[in-house]
């Protein structure tokens, strides 16, 4: 289901360069999964692991622009994006 990730300016300040598991965008991912789903972002893309499957999406350009511009310590604004992620890994009030 096309779902809708907002990164926050507090996802960038509590954000940590080069961790998959803890940059903004996955921390901004976070906030719409079940806790009990995985987030690990790569470069290019997200994986979002369940105990019996997983599913993969690319990342947008400008969401891969702004990892690199994170990871390197420039500067970089909120943002909001799309995102591909199966309805059963969704939390309920993000299901539409």
């Amino acid at each position: 289901m096309r779902t809708q990730i907002e990164v926050t300016a507090r996802d960038i300040q509590k954000g940590e360069p080069k961790t998959h598991w803890a940059c903004p965008i996955a921390r901004a991912i976070k906030r719409v999964v079940k806790r009990v789903i995985d987030v690990e972002v790569e470069a290019d893309g997200v994986i979002l692991y369940s105990v019996f499957d997983d599913s993969h999406d690319t990342l947008p350009i400008r969401v891969r622009n702004f990892i690199y511009k994170f990871d390197t310590g420039k500067q970089v604004k909120p943002l909001t994006f799309t995102l591909n992620i199966p309805v059963q890994y969704l939390k309920k009030g993000h299901i539409k």
